[in-house]
């Protein structure tokens, strides 16, 4: 009996001790990481004194602004360093990291260099796991004007910000000016239901995938939307599209296009890339990673053309043209229904087109709405 008695106090010994692990660790996936900014490596002449130190700074600001990290003041850090008798700036390798991770408590450390190549100014930005050493995150922003870099630091903070993000139900987001919205996650015989709009889009050679969105299998599939007045009024617009290219590029794929108006397309080296015809085209900074989901947004207003990958800013070009007008269908997957030598190797999902130029909040609420895909 007494027997009996211990072994059900420790089933629930174990229990109690399993649950209240649970809680903590709930509580953890959703704790900011404690984060320290270190000096920044500069490599060439910027004509500024500390510029290392300056943008560390402007970083700290920017990060600061997100709310995604516990951010640690750097004057104690650099106390802490100078007390170890300790200078750190720029590439720090794993045994460094953790040092520092012991010594000042953080959980990740910010770090990066400044180059400068003729007139041509690249910071690269990188966030370190102090318990590993392994590089978590990194951002990369590029000027030729020095006195731009201020501006800069609120985009590479964007792209080195890490959220716990929930899964969110499916929803429409931002609905002013959408005239199609395909969710692309079924087909009916050949039809593409346009959850929002009245397109009749119809398929060719097109799998679900399982996770949401379209199958494109490098050769022969495509979506076509026809040629509708929606898409033809010759005033701004934005198309958005979820990818993930499952192929290293060989050749220009499409994305989305209506030849004689627009295209939104990923070239040869893994670059998005944002065409108005007749006018000119943006590219982004960075190349798409293989099996890894981006959303892109292509808008042009008549004087600016702007890309965006994941909400964040990755190309703008200005050049004052006219919007131009095209007979041609809207095609996702090819450039055109006749063409066979842009098809896209991937998964395209979620795919919208606004007669109106989206605001930078905007683009970043419709990316919340579907970034649980992110880690798919």
């Amino acid at each position: 009996m007494i027997l009996k008695e211990k072994k059900k106090l420790l089933l629930i010994l174990l229990i109690a001790v399993f649950m209240s692990s649970g809680v903590l660790f709930a509580k953890g996936e959703n704790k900011k990481l404690r984060v320290g900014v270190v000096e920044f490596e500069v490599a060439g002449d910027l004509g500024i004194r500390d510029a290392g130190k300056i943008i560390a700074e402007w970083l700290i600001s920017s990060l600061g602004k997100l709310g995604v990290y516990n951010l640690q003041e750097r004057a104690l850090l650099r106390k802490v360093l100078k007390e170890q008798k300790l200078e750190i700036s720029g590439v720090i390798d794993e045994r460094t990291a953790a040092m520092i991770g012991k010594l000042y408590g953080v959980d990740a450390i910010v770090t990066g260099s400044v180059t400068k190549w003729g007139d041509l100014i690249t910071i690269n930005a990188r966030i370190i796991d102090t318990s590993t050493g392994s590089i978590i995150k990194t951002g990369q922003v590029k000027t030729h004007n020095v006195n731009a870099i201020p501006q800069m630091m609120d985009n590479l903070a964007e792209q080195l910000a890490i959220r716990h993000v929930k899964p969110v139900k499916f929803s429409l987001a931002v609905t002013d000016g959408l005239v199609m919205f395909l969710k692309m996650d079924k087909v009916s015989g050949t039809v593409v239901e346009d959850s929002y709009g009245s397109n009749e889009c119809y398929t060719r050679n097109i799998k679900v995938s399982r996770g949401g969105g379209y199958i494109f299998n490098c050769v022969d599939s495509y979506v076509a939307c026809g040629n509708s007045t929606d898409f033809d009024k010759g005033t701004p617009f934005s198309v958005v599209a979820w990818v993930k290219i499952t192929r290293k590029p060989d050749r220009m794929m499409a994305v989305v296009r209506k030849d004689g108006m627009f295209s939104l397309d990923v070239d040869d080296r893994g670059y998005p890339e944002f065409t108005i015809f007749g006018v000119d085209s943006v590219s982004g900074d960075k190349p798409l990673v293989l099996n890894r989901w981006y959303m892109l947004e292509g808008s042009y207003d008549g004087n600016v053309l702007t890309l965006y990958v994941n909400a964040v800013p990755s190309g703008r070009f200005e050049r004052k043209g006219k919007i131009p007008v095209s007979s041609e269908p809207l095609v996702i997957g090819d450039w055109s229904e006749k063409s066979g030598d842009r098809d896209f190797c991937g998964i395209i999902d979620d795919v919208r087109f606004y007669n109106r130029v989206l605001k930078r909040i905007e683009i970043n609420d419709i990316f919340r709405t579907g970034r649980s895909k992110i880690g798919r």
